[in-house]
């Protein structure tokens, strides 16, 4: 299995956790995806 093939689910509540862990995040709000991008595009959005 290539590294790529890989998914992990992780919650957290801080973001600069999951930009050192993650390249292609997915964030969640009450169960529904609300933002599925690269982590720079992500990061520019939810930090403020």
């Amino acid at each position: 299995m290539d590294a790529g093939d890989r998914t992990i689910l992780m919650a957290s509540h801080q973001i600069s956790d999951m930009e050192k862990l993650f390249d292609f995040p997915i964030v969640l709000k009450d169960g529904k995806v609300v933002a599925n991008d690269e982590k720079e595009r992500l990061a520019s959005h939810f930090h403020r």
